[in-house]
């Protein structure tokens, strides 16, 4: 009778574990067997349980703005110890570091991409480049560093390896743990192989090394460096970081950590440093005269932590260790709540926040329309300059342009705003993408030679981050107005053929952030070329009142085409029963007085086909409005808006939706 276990196999007298792989179906599972004895079955099950939760922890903690890595870790304690202790079920769904050697695996491939993309999106040649304040912090960051590490190292020179893990909590990470090292005899070793471009444990240094090394052979935003963060990024940021953070994060056990808490000595001196770091930065953040508010956010922001510090415990012994374990939920703890402290700290659109009234409304007849036009392609460079060639530029009051392509970062983590009256130009690994744009620009500034000054700008960045530069940029020209492509676009035809939802966030928060007016353009004209642009002899301009600050707003940059000549303006005033009824309200009377001066200064001789129409904040909501109000698909356009942006609307129109400049106390612009 053969005694001999089903998953144990005789070869030649040597006895193996047999590591079931694949499975024969759920349907073909023995009695007393699981499926999940199948390595590649309970694989895949650990990756839907880890993903499903991460996923539902973020669904619900990004409302407090909290980050993805936060919900990671949060996953990892939820399948770690502190809620599974003693359970023989989840063990052996996620079994321990000794016997789970895949996701340690996949964890390290991981970070070794991590460290690849991050060296090919850095541009050492912008080291050279860096300023005072920055050097400064950055230097004695450094020096103060490596003297409490040296002093760390003098004092606890009989127990350097367990004083490894106190390195690494206090994001000693990659300079830290081998400065022990690199005070021996190894130094010399340590530098020729570092320069020699050496990796890996071969020569002893971290495993994270000659990927970022190599990364770095590659030329920033070189169409090679586009191709690599393009195929990567993805694979890197949304599956094995996750996996990494989960992986590790699965060992803390909280009951341990807060019974232990007294004897965590590793853990308090971590702790001690990274607060005397805390107080080092600010001092000299201080020192350099940077506001309190903003050298506490910068404090945060040059000590944060983590992916990079949890990935360190991979490296070092056992990751189940207490010590490497109250590391990683140290990490969690400070990043959990560094995004929270920047934000209330530091908000970039505080200072974009309209003080003074820049309005077109408000402006000066004879004074010079500065206006931001913003183009992802060459399309939204036409249609944003077939709207300027009739704001009516004339000697006493003169149009300035600021013409600003947008594109995308993709192969670099450093963003850009190039000024090309300043001679920058883009990497000269490839030609900008943006040049048609420009060229488009200049042509017109060929054309109104006189009365038009034309200044192109690039922003190069992502995409969620695009809006600074389109506030930043309004701010300092003083910009009246800034007009932005609308994220949809038609063929020929008018047939919809392409929808950026990323576009649209991209509008919708410069619409509650712009320091000026914004419009956005709704292109559907059929162009046949630039210059049958500028040959037309007659255009119709329609503007749609309601009531309200975007209404006169709109009306006032029509009225300014409208001293054009060949164009002909239409003002289509909407009044309801309800609007007589509030004739003692503020807005009301400013309604009023804004038409009595419209019927003042009004000829007829306008016309433009343009459409345009109001945004959300009419002065009541009109009973003509209350049923498209419950129907709009697009809130940002308010119910006028959304109604002309339809895709039931086929004729060849421009639609320009405008929005007032938001002020900051309310009513200022009346009262002033």
């Amino acid at each position: 009778m053969d005694v001999t276990p089903r998953n144990i196999v005789n070869v030649s007298g040597d006895c193996f574990d047999y590591v079931r792989v694949f499975s024969d179906g759920m349907w073909n599972v023995r009695h007393g067997e699981s499926i999940l004895q199948h390595s590649l079955v309970r694989f895949h099950v650990q990756l839907i349980v880890i993903f499903l939760l991460v996923n539902s922890f973020h669904s619900v903690l990004r409302r407090f703005h909290f980050t993805h890595f936060t919900s990671e870790i949060l996953a990892g304690i939820v399948l770690g110890p502190t809620i599974w202790r003693d359970n023989d079920r989840i063990d052996r769904l996620f079994p321990t570091v000794e016997r789970n050697q895949v996701f340690a695996s996949l964890s390290k491939i991981g970070y070794i991409l991590f460290s690849f993309l991050i060296g090919v999106r850095m541009e050492p040649s912008l080291i050279w480049k860096t300023g005072r304040t920055a050097t400064f912090l950055a230097t004695l960051l450094f020096i103060f560093h490596h003297i409490a590490m040296l002093s760390i190292e003098v004092t606890f020179d009989r127990d350097k390896e367990k004083l490894t893990a106190g390195f690494v909590l206090a994001k000693e990470a990659f300079s830290a743990i081998y400065f022990a090292s690199i005070t021996t005899t190894e130094f010399v070793m340590y530098a020729y192989c570092y320069f020699l471009s050496a990796t890996g444990d071969e020569v002893g240094l971290h495993y994270g090394y000659g990927p970022l090394i190599f990364g770095l052979a590659v030329p920033a935003r070189s169409p090679l460096a586009e191709v690599l963060v393009a195929k990567f990024d993805t694979l890197v940021s949304g599956f094995f970081l996750p996996l990494m953070a989960v992986f590790c994060s699965s060992k803390i056990n909280l009951f341990q950590f807060i019974h232990e808490f007294k004897d965590a000595v590793h853990l308090q001196i971590s702790f001690i440093g990274y607060v005397m770091k805390l107080l080092v930065t600010f001092i000299g953040a201080y020192f350099c005269k940077i506001p309190v508010r903003h050298a506490i956010a910068l404090t945060i922001i040059l000590n944060a932590k983590g992916i990079t510090e949890v990935a360190q415990f991979l490296s070092f012994g056992d990751i189940k260790d207490f010590d490497a374990a109250s590391g990683i939920f140290l990490v969690f703890l400070l990043q959990a709540f560094q995004p929270l402290l920047i934000k209330k700290l530091y908000n970039p659109a505080d200072q974009y926040i309209g003080h003074q009234n820049k309005s077109i409304e408000k402006a000066s007849d004879d004074a010079e329309l500065q206006i931001l036009a913003c183009a992802h392609r060459q399309e939204d460079a036409v249609a944003a300059i077939k709207v300027l060639q009739h704001s009516n530029p004339t000697k006493q009051s003169p149009l300035s342009v600021y013409g600003l392509c947008l594109e995308e970062l993709v192969s670099s983590s450093t963003p850009l705003l190039i000024n090309h009256q300043l001679g920058q130009k883009m990497s000269s690994y490839k030609v900008s993408r943006s040049q048609p744009s420009i060229d488009i620009f200049k042509y017109f500034k060929s054309q109104y030679k006189k009365f038009v000054r034309v200044n192109m700008f690039t922003a190069v960045s992502p995409l969620k981050q695009m809006h600074e530069d389109i506030c930043r940029l309004s701010f300092d020209k003083a910009c009246s107005l800034v007009i932005l492509p609308f994220h949809k676009k038609w063929n020929s035809r008018g047939k919809m053929v392409s929808s950026n939802t990323d576009i649209r966030n991209l509008n919708i928060t410069v619409l509650e952030r712009a320091p000026c007016s914004v419009g956005i353009l709704i292109d559907r004209t059929r162009t046949q070329g630039l210059s049958s642009i500028f040959h037309a002899s007659t255009y119709r301009v329609a503007a749609l009142f309601f009531g309200g600050p975007d209404d006169r707003e709109a009306v006032a940059y029509a009225l300014r085409m409208a001293g054009r000549s060949g164009v002909h303006l239409t003002v289509m005033r909407f009044i309801t029963p309800t609007t007589e009824q509030v004739y003692h309200d503020w807005d009301y009377m400013l309604n009023s007085e804004f038409l009595r001066i419209l019927k003042l200064g009004v000829s007829e001789k306008w016309q433009y086909r343009l459409r345009r129409g109001d945004r959300r904040r009419h002065q009541t909501e009109p009973q003509a409005l209350s049923g498209l109000s419950e129907w709009m698909d697009l809130q940002e356009l308010g119910p006028v808006g959304d109604l002309l942006s339809s895709e039931d609307i086929t004729s060849s129109i421009s639609v320009l939706v405008v929005q007032q400049q938001i002020m900051k106390a309310s009513h200022s612009s009346t009262l002033n």
